[in-house]
């Protein structure tokens, strides 16, 4: 373009500006229009910019809350598995704390205003609803848990005070029925369209309320029963010595009445059994024992009644009608223990002293089975019966100073449900509540047809079972009829002919080759998918048939002193058993029992399974 053609454009632009109008204000002025998208974007991005911040503040918060929650949880959890007799239970009630904590700090984190808008949002806010659900239920039952455990360890640290039982056992009625409201109140929220992790939280909170409820069922029972056992009753105490055992126990040497009185106990009386023979007016209440063994007349004599595993069907209501024919009083239940029992309570309430002698746990059932017989080795008439009645001394004081003394409630349960599990206790009653007590720690004797149990019956009026081991060895073996358990019993006979005659026993008035030697009966008690047992050639049947739930035989045996025998059998099971579970024999020593290539001793009731078809 020459010079003269940008003149005049210059020119013709100049002439469309006004020069004189004034100037619009700045805030009036038109703002181009391609400034409007920009200021809106900037808009958005703050928008954006503070929800992002939420979102990211939000989902921090649901992660330490959901952390939280799951520490405090855990520890819960675990609450359904314990063993409130093998734990110290001061560090479970300082971890019921801390999961409170845990619980409370997601609590108040899902409790905040951050957190609240996305409770609107279909799915978002169901998980969150179901999280608080969790979280909130779990606080409910911490806060029904902690008085439970602080009651207990209040106890436990000061000791159950003669007047304290009561109240204890009363106020721990009130908190177990605050928390199993709590249990059956407990709400966790939606259980659909939940994360996997919160649905598996869900699932394991389920569980675990599950086993809570257990447990606090078994605890309630507890406390029902000892509430009524301890509150006022009367109940025959049967005291039974492992030196001269019969099929299921050790022999019952001394029987007396034990009397409950607004918590507290004692020994109201305690005489040697053989001062009550013969029981005259009794009967057999049970047609199995009137007739495996009608002959022994069982009705007449307390040193009769093991005669079998069923405490519950037989020994404890037997032993109750048999007092009453003796005494003319009715009871309302039955106790046995033995020295090993003995052992147990003195650990807990200590030592005690009976005729100037000192005996503690650290040597009362060397005592009771052996060191008595010596200093009374030559002992007749009344020097005898004083024998005996140290037993029964030893006794009534181990029960008075449980009556008397303070003692750790959770160590008392603790040392007498393992001396039960061995079978050195048992119990029963005919009071609902108490019966269902000794059936949940298992001192009732409830026999369901699928045990078995391999013992010996000592007919030598000998004191030599302490120096009998015992060995079973059983091969099970699946047949095309069905199983068989194939079975070796080995006894062997430490004893001596040099030995205290109390402890030797009459063993020429009862047809022993020689001093030591052991009389007596192997007994067998089979599952009850038995259908016969059989013995060797050389071995007389002297019981055989059913046992209540059980099949039972058994055959007379001797064993020298310083010997040992064999004595096979074998018990031929139906198709269809597939386990057998072995039961304790109370005898001391313990019974050694080797079951395929398990080995193991008979202190506790041991399933074991049978091969598979």
């Amino acid at each position: 373009m020459n010079e003269d053609a940008r003149t005049g454009a210059d020119a013709s632009r100049r002439q469309n500006v006004n020069t004189d109008a004034p100037l619009a204000p700045r805030d009036q002025r038109s703002v181009p229009e391609r400034t409007k998208p920009r200021g809106r974007r900037r808009i958005l991005l703050g928008v954006l910019c503070v929800f992002v911040l939420w979102l990211g503040w939000t989902s921090l918060t649901l992660y330490r809350a959901g952390t939280h929650a799951a520490t405090g949880r855990d520890i819960l959890l675990e609450l359904g598995t314990i063993d409130p007799l093998a734990v110290d239970l001061q560090e479970v009630a300082d971890q019921v704390d801390i999961a409170e904590d845990e619980l409370r700090t997601a609590d108040e984190m899902l409790g905040r205003m951050v957190v609240k808008p996305l409770e609107i949002l279909p799915v978002i806010g169901r998980q969150l609803e179901s999280g608080n659900a969790l979280v909130d239920t779990s606080l409910e039952l911490t806060s029904s848990l902690q008085p439970i455990f602080a009651e207990v360890n209040r106890v436990q640290a000061g000791g159950a005070q003669e007047l304290d039982r009561m109240q204890f056992l009363e106020t721990m009625g009130t908190l177990l029925a605050d928390l199993r409201v709590a249990i059956d109140t407990a709400d966790f929220g939606p259980d659909h369209h939940l994360l996997a992790s919160l649905a598996d939280s869900r699932n394991d909170g389920v569980v675990g309320l599950g086993e809570l409820s257990v447990l606090t069922e078994q605890a309630r029972v507890g406390v029902v029963g000892l509430e009524s056992l301890l509150a006022d009753g009367e109940f025959l105490l049967i005291v039974g010595s492992p030196s001269e055992t019969q099929a299921a126990a050790g022999m019952p040497l001394s029987v007396g009445k034990l009397v409950t009185q607004d918590g507290d106990l004692r020994l109201a009386s305690i005489n040697a059994s053989e001062n009550l023979f013969p029981v005259a007016g009794s009967r057999v209440i049970d047609d199995d024992i009137a007739d495996r063994w009608g002959f022994l007349k069982p009705e007449n004599d307390f040193r009769k009644l093991p005669l079998t595993p069923r405490f519950e069907e037989y020994v404890g209501p037997e032993a109750l009608t048999m007092w009453q024919a003796s005494t003319g009083e009715s009871l309302r239940g039955t106790f046995y223990i033995d020295p090993i029992a003995l052992e147990a309570v003195l650990r807990v309430v200590g030592d005690i002293e009976v005729d100037g002698e000192r005996f503690g746990a650290d040597n009362v059932v060397d005592y009771l089975l052996s060191d008595q017989y010596a200093t009374f080795s030559d002992a007749v008439g009344d020097e005898r019966l004083d024998r005996r009645d140290r037993l029964a001394g030893i006794a009534g004081a181990a029960f008075e100073a449980l009556g008397t003394r303070p003692w750790d409630p959770v160590l008392l349960l603790r040392e007498l449900v393992s001396a039960a599990e061995a079978g050195h206790i048992k119990a029963f009653s005919t009071v609902d509540s108490e019966q269902a007590l000794w059936r949940q720690v298992g001192v009732a004797g409830v026999i369901d047809g699928d045990e078995m149990l391999v013992g010996l019956m000592n007919m030598g009026g000998s004191k030599l079972d302490p120096y009998l081991n015992v060995d079973v060895v059983v091969d099970p073996v699946r047949t095309a009829e069905g199983v068989e358990l194939r079975t070796s019993m080995r006894i062997i006979n430490r004893a001596t002919t040099d030995l205290p005659d109390y402890v030797l026993g009459l063993w020429e008035r009862n047809g022993a080759e020689s001093a030591g030697g052991y009389i007596g009966r192997v007994v067998v008690f089979a599952p009850g998918a038995t259908t016969r047992i059989e013995f060797g050639d050389e071995m007389e049947l002297e019981a055989y048939g059913r046992d209540g739930a059980l099949g039972m035989a058994a055959v007379r045996v001797y064993v020298p002193p310083g010997t040992d025998r064999n004595f096979e059998f074998t018990v031929f099971m139906e198709a269809g058993a597939d386990e057998v579970t072995v039961l304790p024999s109370g005898r001391v020593p313990n019974v050694a029992w080797r079951w395929g290539d398990t080995t193991f001793q008979d202190q506790q009731p041991r399933p074991m399974p049978l091969p598979n078809p």
